[in-house]
């Protein structure tokens, strides 16, 4: 079981570290804007800011 465990967090770990987080923002950033989210001037979809 630890064996499992442990191969599963090595996995996650390379996965992450390979991945190209900025890529993946602006492919879910596009995402949005074809659903309908609007961009404005602040950087923000729809001028809110979620905290």
């Amino acid at each position: 079981m630890i064996t499992g465990t442990v191969a599963q967090t090595c996995v996650l770990l390379i996965l992450t570290y390979i991945t190209n987080w900025d890529k993946e923002a602006s492919a879910a950033e596009d995402r949005i804007r074809e659903w309908g989210g609007k961009h404005d001037d602040k950087g923000t979809m729809n001028g809110r800011v979620d905290s």
